[in-house]
């Protein structure tokens, strides 16, 4: 405590009570009225009490100088971390991170009262289930709304970043958009290394690839002009999509026949399971069911 330890009327030490809202002491008896007893709870000395400073009004002020302190030594970035813009933003209490309201995920419509963590801090964005680097990882710019705004008012466009991924133990197929807040939080190490190679990006240099010449050669051979703009056009190549071989199948009771396939171009390491028919994509695999039936041939 930094209350004086003794008396302010006679200057001598001994039993005596602290003001609770400065660091003045008193003996009872010395108090105008004397007390007979210490009182409880909060007590404010008879100079306190004649300036008006109560318990209460020390709290604000208090307060108020650990806002301004934390004011003048905010270090939270001055830009929204989906889409690199500034304005209004949210900052959350436990890192330097700041957001728009309408960029969160879902967005928030209401600043809170309390302390705000953001969705790095708590893992309240839905996970990405583990997003993986098989594919060149791409990036694009979509427009957001803003439910901040009265029905029919627009503003904008503004912008937010997403990030095509390969997920983990799935094939290309399945390749999507995430939006980038999601892959960093749930799949930080990937995020980061994405970034790093974006940022570490160079113009590369003219070079003649025999191999890369008949890579291209490959991917021209099982081109399919259906799948450019959903999958070609984002570094996802022909030949990843096309069955090489069925290595072996399961079925249990109640389910769908699945065959474990190997995809050309691509190790063992990487074959997936995929359902016999009705798939959201078996339509799409060149020669699916004659894969299926020389595997049962030659089985």
């Amino acid at each position: 405590t930094d209350h004086q330890d003794y008396c302010e009327v006679c200057q001598q030490g001994g039993e005596i009570i602290l003001c609770d809202t400065c660091p003045k002491a008193y003996h009872l008896v010395c108090l105008d009225p004397e007390l007979e007893q210490a009182p409880e709870g909060d007590w404010s000395c008879p100079e306190c009490t004649k300036n008006g400073i109560t318990i209460r009004t020390r709290q604000a002020a208090a307060a108020a100088a650990a806002r301004q302190a934390k004011e003048e030594d905010d270090n939270h970035m001055e830009y929204c971390r989906v889409c690199r813009d500034g304005g209004e933003l949210l900052c959350c209490d436990r890192c330097p991170s700041s957001y728009h309201m309408r960029c969160l995920i879902p967005p928030m419509t209401v600043i809170p009262e309390e302390d705000w963590f953001c969705p790095r801090c708590t893992d309240t964005v839905p996970p990405a289930n583990g997003a993986d680097t098989g594919a060149d990882v791409k990036q694009r710019l979509i427009p957001i709304l803003d439910p901040n705004l009265p029905p029919g008012v627009t503003r904008g466009p503004f912008k937010t970043r997403e990030l095509f991924v390969k997920y983990d133990g799935l094939s290309y197929w399945v390749c999507e958009w995430l939006p980038e807040l999601q892959v960093e939080v749930h799949q930080s190490s990937l995020w980061r290394c994405y970034i790093k190679k974006i940022g570490d990006a160079r113009q590369p240099q003219p070079t003649i690839d025999i191999e890369g010449e008949e890579d291209d050669e490959v991917s021209r051979r099982y081109y399919n002009p259906k799948l450019e703009q959903r999958y070609y056009k984002y570094g996802v190549r022909p030949e990843w999509l096309c069955v090489h071989r069925i290595l072996n199948h399961q079925k249990e009771k109640g389910t769908p026949m699945y065959y474990f396939v190997k995809w050309r171009e691509i190790g063992y390491d990487q074959a997936t399971w995929e359902v016999e028919k009705d798939g959201e994509y078996t339509h799409l695999i060149e020669n699916w069911q004659q894969h299926i039936d020389n595997y049962w041939k030659f089985r």
